[in-house]
């Protein structure tokens, strides 16, 4: 996504923070886990991992309303 968002020049900036909150999230969760997981079972964690992926996909189409990301990769395939 970063290289459809960004200009050329500042994808790898945008792809190095994403990737740098991704490390900090995945510490956090780490410790998060073990602490829900002691105190009450693993359903919780389930629930949330099964939760993650339709709310960030409802807040792309939330934060992004204007894109249409289908004529995009329709007209970049007629360029190729």
């Amino acid at each position: 996504m970063p290289a459809d968002l960004f200009d050329k020049n500042e994808v790898g900036t945008a792809t190095g923070l994403t990737g740098t909150g991704g490390s900090i999230s995945a510490v956090l969760a780490t410790l998060g886990t073990g602490y829900i997981v002691m105190r009450f079972s693993y359903q919780p964690i389930f629930v949330l991992a099964g939760l993650l992926h339709p709310m960030s996909m409802a807040l792309i189409f939330w934060r992004l309303p204007d894109r249409d990301f289908r004529k995009a990769r329709a007209t970049e395939l007629s360029i190729v």
